[in-house]
């Protein structure tokens, strides 16, 4: 018999896990960012701090901590979201946006409204060469 348990949270993106049935299936997913959910990084023993990352002595050795797995000693953490994982990701989009000059082109052209976005790439091109119509 399964039960509906609300207030967890996804570990790869955050999201609100509204209908995670426990015991947790091996085959749940996240239904944000279809990240596995029975995986050692969403279980409440996961712990990089020591010896493979889990603090359940018993449990067998898992390589992959982000895949699927059977361990026997899981237990779902409601806290597990990697707010670090997430930081990373938008600072790292920041950093790419600015050293790529700001919006893409798709925005750009948007903006712009009347070019298709093939249109405002090949004008993009000519600007960055120095090349005029």
């Amino acid at each position: 018999m399964s039960t509906i348990v609300k207030g967890y949270k996804c570990w790869r993106c955050g999201e609100e896990l509204t209908e995670l049935r426990f015991p947790v299936s091996r085959r749940e997913e996240c239904p944000e960012c279809r990240a596995e959910i029975h995986v050692c990084k969403q279980c409440e023993y996961y712990d990089a701090r020591v010896a493979n990352t889990c603090r359940e002595d018993r449990a067998e050795y898992v390589s992959d901590k982000e895949k699927a797995n059977f361990c026997d000693y899981f237990k779902a953490n409601a806290d597990a979201c990697m707010v670090t994982d997430i930081n990373k990701h938008s600072q790292a989009k920041q950093q790419a946006e600015s050293l790529f000059g700001g919006p893409s082109i798709e925005q750009n052209s948007q903006a712009e409204g009347t070019k298709d976005p093939a249109q405002a790439a090949r004008d993009e091109l000519k600007r960055l060469f120095g090349e005029s119509d």
